[in-house]
Formats: structure tokens, sequence, C-alpha cells
């Protein structure tokens, strides 16, 4: 079984940059096949930023499409089937000294596993934009982003999501499913046979925010994914995510990005 090194990945690296006990790398890969059982010395974080695979790992197995994004924690094993001509993924990988340096107990976090929280997401997609930016400020925005991130994990945990009951999570996957739509904690809590006001409490105390704000999140991550695609207008985009007009628009996505759809698109397509 292969382990590959700090840095080291089967796809091509089309741009790398290390700042500060970090490795941050786009990484493409060129034609579907598969990638065999392997593990990596270092954990790291993967946005999936186009194309589609399927990772295997020792629990389960997850369809990654663009937009997706995983942890894998250090040696932990797993395989891919890539299904597109051309995909690839933003890694973020964390060397032992960065987390020494701020204290993170990466031990806490175990497994391989997606991360389906749109606050963490957005994160992601602003780290993506302080890597391609790549300016005096970019290291200090990425260590800020990854301590909150960790903070939220650590917090909450991933693993922690086999405790929230089963009508909490079909209430998260209704949002997910219906993010171009309108809804109501009464539509939602009549489908998940709850209260509203139990719902709404629960809710955040499972997932961390409010309905509206995970709604908003969803959204928001959402038009980050097509507008790193290239292929849709801004027009378009707010229109697929449910806003009625730009200001709508703008508003949603300054909120976990802290900058305009515009702002965004013309780094992430420079």
């Amino acid at each position: 079984m292969d382990k590959l090194n700090k840095g080291s990945y089967f796809g091509e690296g089309k741009q790398c940059v290390e700042f500060g006990g970090l490795i941050i790398s786009d990484t493409q890969y060129a034609g579907a096949r598969k990638i065999p059982w392997h593990y990596h010395e270092n954990p790291y974080f993967a946005l999936v930023t186009n194309g589609a695979f399927t990772e295997q790992n020792k629990k389960e197995s997850i369809i990654c499409e663009s937009g997706s994004l995983l942890f894998h924690n250090w040696e932990e094993v797993h395989a891919n089937n890539i299904h597109t001509e051309l995909s690839g993924s933003l890694h973020v990988e964390i060397l032992p000294e960065w987390a020494q340096r701020f204290e993170i107990d990466l031990k806490s976090v175990q497994g391989n596993f997606e991360i389906n929280d749109p606050q963490t997401k957005a994160d992601f997609y602003t780290i993506r934009k302080e890597f391609l930016l790549n300016d005096n400020s970019s290291q200090l925005a990425i260590d800020g982003i990854l301590l909150q991130v960790f903070s939220r994990m650590l917090r909450k945990g991933e693993e922690s999501i086999s405790r929230v009951p089963d009508w909490a999570l079909k209430a998260r996957d209704m949002i997910y499913q219906n993010q171009g739509k309108q809804l109501s904690a009464e539509e939602i809590s009549k489908e998940v046979n709850v209260h509203p006001v139990t719902l709404s409490k629960s809710f955040n105390r499972f997932f961390g925010m409010s309905m509206g704000k995970f709604q908003r999140g969803v959204q928001a991550a959402r038009a980050a994914e097509l507008i790193q695609s290239g292929n849709y207008s801004l027009l378009d985009i707010a229109h697929e995510i449910g806003c009625y007009d730009q200001s709508h628009f703008n508003r949603i996505f300054k909120e976990f990005y802290s900058i305009t759809p515009g702002e965004f698109q013309k780094i992430v397509q420079r």
C-alpha cells in the first residue's frame, strides 16, 4: 500500500504554496481512472473544485462532486474511483508544526469523512481565494480561518453526527434539496413531524446556526461552486439559488465570503 509523503498526491499539482506549516495545493486529475488504496503522512482537507469521483474508506463509500469537502486524518487508508475526464481538488495539508503552534490536538478528529456544514464549506472557498491571491495577508487570513474550522470541529465534531436524531438530519437534508426555494419552519416541521418551536431551538444546537442561516450558507456554497465552474452568468446563478435580485444575492454571498459574487468571480477565474 502506498504512503504519500507531505505535499504528494496522485494527480498533477498546478500550484502549490507553503504557508507556515500548511501546504496548499491545486491538484488536477486527468482521465477517468482508479486510484489504489493509500494513506497520507499528514492530515488534510480536500475541497473538490471540479469533476466527480467516489471515495472508499474503511467504513463507507462517499460520492464526491464539485463543492464536496472531505477531511482525512493521517494514515487513514482510502481509495478513489474517478468518473470524469478531468477532476480537481484544493488540498490543505496540516503539518505537525502548524498543529503544535496553535495547540490543536488532531487526534481528537479521527477518520475520513465528508463535511456538510455550509459555514465550513464557505470557509474553504475563502481559503481558496486567499491561496489564489497569495499576498502578504494570505497566511494570516488562512491561519485564522482554519482555527475557526478546527474550533467548530473539535466543539461538535463531524463524528457526533451519529448522535443527531433522524428528524434533524431529515430537516437538514430538506434544506439542501430545496436550496433554490423558500422554506418555512412550518413546512419543514410538518415534513419531519416535529413542533416548529422544538425544530427551531434544536436545529441551532445540532448544527451550530439557525435554519435561516443554514439555508443561506447552502445557497452561498452552491453559488461559489457555480462561479468557479465558469459556466454560468451571475444572473443565472442568482436565479439558480433562489435570489430574487442581485442585491439579495450579494447580501447572502457577502455574509459568508465577505466579498461580492463579482469580486469572487474575478479572483477564481483570473
